[in-house]
């Protein structure tokens, strides 16, 4: 299991966005947002990840989500990008989510934004969903939230 310094280090190699992709997403946030929930609701199994929470929790997840990532973009720094990640883990599993739904949920952003951006631009953000979905055990060990 990696550290919370090791996993920082392991961030600071994500390669910096563009400022022109970061427009691009930050002009289709809501197009994101609506493609990602779409695809997370229309999971049968959508409520196992979710517990027993209403659909409104997830949904306002994603757009904190979303938020988040084009402020990471734009303003790179790995301990806020680590120190968050692990936050949401501890909170959402608190709330009854699943660590799965973390595992889903990346494969979902990342399909939303190969949907909705250019094909230059996805390339430059799916890095950062690669990578988390790379270290979702990682986040969830260190989040002791299994």
């Amino acid at each position: 299991m990696k550290t919370p310094e090791d996993l920082i280090k392991s961030a600071e190699q994500l390669k910096q966005i563009s400022e022109e992709t970061v427009n691009a997403y930050a002009q289709k946030q809501k197009q994101i947002i609506a493609r990602t929930n779409d695809l997370l609701l229309n999971l049968e199994n959508i409520h196992s990840l979710t517990g027993e929470n209403d659909e409104s929790k997830m949904i306002i997840n994603h757009t904190n989500h979303v938020r988040f990532m084009e402020s990471i973009m734009r303003n790179f720094n790995p301990e806020v990008f680590i120190n968050t990640i692990l936050w949401v883990y501890r909170a959402y599993s608190k709330h009854g989510f699943d660590p799965k739904y973390w595992e889903v949920a990346f494969n979902k952003y990342d399909e939303a934004v190969k949907d909705i951006l250019e094909k230059d631009a996805y390339a430059e953000i799916s890095g950062y969903y690669s990578w988390l979905r790379k270290n979702h055990r990682n986040f969830v060990a260190l989040s002791c939230v299994d």
